[in-house]
């Protein structure tokens, strides 16, 4: 497992995208919450073109906290879907 800060991201992918379109879209969500704490699942297909295939699938992992007024993200991890990991069912409705 690595991690990046967004400048990371940029530094690594940005470059990729500026060449090679990507469609993301959100399929399902799952929010789990506990007073100011939530986590949320953001099940997403990319696709090369809008209408193609999706060309890969995974799952969002994401963390918040609510301080009162807003609320903060602490984490965003993701997971690709592999035929070896198949997104469960419950990540897909």
């Amino acid at each position: 497992m690595e991690s990046w800060t967004p400048r990371d991201y940029q530094a690594r992918l940005g470059a990729f995208y500026m060449q090679n379109a990507a469609y993301t879209k959100e399929i399902a969500t799952r929010v789990e919450r506990f007073g100011p704490l939530a986590q949320v699942f953001s099940t997403y297909e990319i696709r090369k073109a809008p209408e193609a295939e999706a060309a890969q699938r995974g799952i969002h992992g994401i963390q918040l906290f609510f301080d009162g007024q807003r609320w903060w993200i602490l984490s965003v991890a993701l997971a690709g879907e592999s035929e070896s990991q198949p997104i469960p069912a419950q990540y897909l409705k």
